[in-house]
C-alpha cells in the first residue's frame, strides 16, 4: 500500500515548496478501484497512461531512490498554476514541445481541453534567452488570440492573466474560446497576434470640487456602450442617418488641449445634470496600448453608487484619433459634493507583434 504521508515528508525535505497533491493521489486510488485507466505526472512531459496504481507508486518510489532534490527542481510551475487557477485542466497538460518563438519571446501551450464548440487553454510567455528583459511581470493579451481546426474557428473569447512566475520567467494566461462549429480535436492551431509587456495599475482619488453643473453636451457617433437599461436614458441616445446608420450618444462637450492626451490615461472632466453624474476620461491612442479607468463612487457611509451606463467613442485631437469614454452614475437626488470618487487606472504598453502560433496536430484533447 502506498504510504502517502511518508512520501510527503520525504518530498518536503527535498524541496519544501513542492508538495504532492493528496487529492491527486486519492483520485488515483479511486480510479484503480474502478479498473479505469489512470495517469501519472512525468517530469516536463505531461501525463502518460499506466494501468495500475501500483505502477504509479513504483514510479514514485523510483524517483525517491534516484534523488528527490533533482525531481523537485524539475517540477514545472505549471502544476501549481493549474491547481490554483484551472484545476479542470490538470488532466490535459501537453508535452513541453508545443512552443513558438518569435520576436525574442516564446509562447507555450501548456494545457488545452476541447469539448464540442468550446475550449479552455493555458498558455505562457517567456523570454527566448531567459533574460527576463521583455517578460518580467504582468503581461496583457489585448485581443487577437484564436483557436482553429479543420472543423471550427473561435469566434468569441475571453482571457485572464493568472500570474508571473519569476523562477521560471513565465507569465501565465487562461483563455476560453467558443466556436459556431465543433473543433476537430485531432488538428488544432492556437495563436496570439500581439501582447503588451508592460502593465501597471494605480489607485487614485479623483476630486469632485470642479464638477460642472449642467455641462454642454454634443452628439458623437459611439463605438460601443454597456450598462443597464438604456431605455431609462433614451433621451441621450440617437441614430445618425448614415449608410449604414450609426448609433450616437450625447456626451459632455469639453475642451481638448491635446497636451499629454495621446500617450496617457486621464480624467478630462466631470459633470452633473438631471441626477446624472458623468465622468469623462481619455484613453489616448490605443493603436499600440490599452488603457482604461474603473471609477468607484461612494457616499459618506461607503455605499457604492450605481454605474448605469458607459459609452465609448473616438475623436481627432491634433491630428490623432484618440479614444474616450464616459461613465454615468445615477445619484438618486444626492448632491455630488457629498460623495467620494476614486479610480483604478490600468495601463498596458510595450506592444510586441509576434503572431505566435502552435500547431497541435495529433494532440487529442
Amino acid at each position: 500500500m502506498f504510504e502517502e504521508e511518508r512520501f510527503k515528508a520525504a518530498y518536503r525535505a527535498a524541496y519544501d515548496r513542492v508538495v504532492p497533491d493528496g487529492d491527486f493521489i486519492r483520485r488515483l486510488e479511486e480510479r484503480s478501484e474502478n479498473r479505469r485507466t489512470v495517469k501519472k505526472v512525468t517530469q516536463g512531459s505531461g501525463f502518460s497512461s499506466v494501468r495500475t496504481l501500483g505502477a504509479v507508486c513504483g514510479a514514485f518510489c523510483l524517483l525517491i531512490m534516484l534523488g528527490l532534490p533533482a525531481m523537485a527542481r524539475a517540477v514545472p510551475a505549471v502544476y501549481d498554476v493549474l491547481a490554483r487557477f484551472a484545476p479542470g485542466l490538470a488532466d490535459y497538460i501537453l508535452p513541453a514541445g508545443n512552443v513558438c518563438t518569435r520576436r525574442g519571446i516564446t509562447m507555450q501551450v501548456e494545457a488545452i481541453h476541447v469539448e464540442g464548440t468550446t475550449a479552455e487553454v493555458l498558455i505562457s510567455f517567456s523570454d527566448e534567452d531567459g533574460s527576463g528583459t521583455l517578460i518580467n511581470g504582468d503581461v496583457d493579451l489585448t485581443g487577437g488570440y484564436y483557436l482553429e481546426s479543420d472543423g471550427g474557428e473561435s469566434s468569441i473569447g475571453g482571457c485572464s492573466f493568472l500570474e508571473y512566475n519569476a523562477a521560471e520567467g513565465k507569465a501565465y494566461f487562461k483563455v476560453n474560446v467558443t466556436s459556431y462549429d465543433e473543433f476537430a480535436r485531432t488538428h488544432l492551431r492556437f495563436g496570439v497576434q500581439r501582447i503588451m509587456t508592460r502593465c501597471s495599475q494605480e489607485e487614485r482619488q479623483i476630486s469632485l470640487e470642479n464638477t460642472l453643473c449642467h455641462p454642454e453636451l454634443k452628439e458623437m457617433v459611439i463605438s460601443g456602450r454597456s450598462g443597464g437599461s438604456f431605455s431609462d436614458y433614451s433621451q441621450f441616445f440617437g441614430m445618425r442617418g448614415d449608410d449604414p446608420p450609426r448609433h450616437t450618444a450625447l456626451v459632455m462637450d469639453l475642451p481638448r488641449t491635446g497636451e499629454g492626451l495621446a500617450d496617457g490615461l486621464s480624467v478630462v472632466g466631470i459633470g452633473y445634470d438631471e441626477g446624472l453624474l458623468r465622468v469623462q476620461s481619455c484613453r489616448g491612442n490605443l493603436e499600440n496600448a490599452d488603457r482604461h479607468m474603473i471609477p468607484l463612487l461612494t457616499d459618506a457611509e461607503g455605499n457604492e453608487k450605481e454605474r448605469v451606463c458607459i459609452v465609448y467613442w473616438k475623436e481627432e485631437v491634433n491630428g490623432e484619433r484618440l479614444s474616450f469614454e464616459e461613465e454615468w452614475f445615477d445619484l438618486g437626488g444626492e448632491e455630488p459634493e457629498k460623495l467620494q470618487l476614486e479610480g483604478s487606472f490600468f495601463v498596458s504598453e510595450g506592444c510586441v507583434e509576434g503572431n505566435w502560433e502552435v500547431d497541435l496536430r495529433g494532440v487529442e484533447r
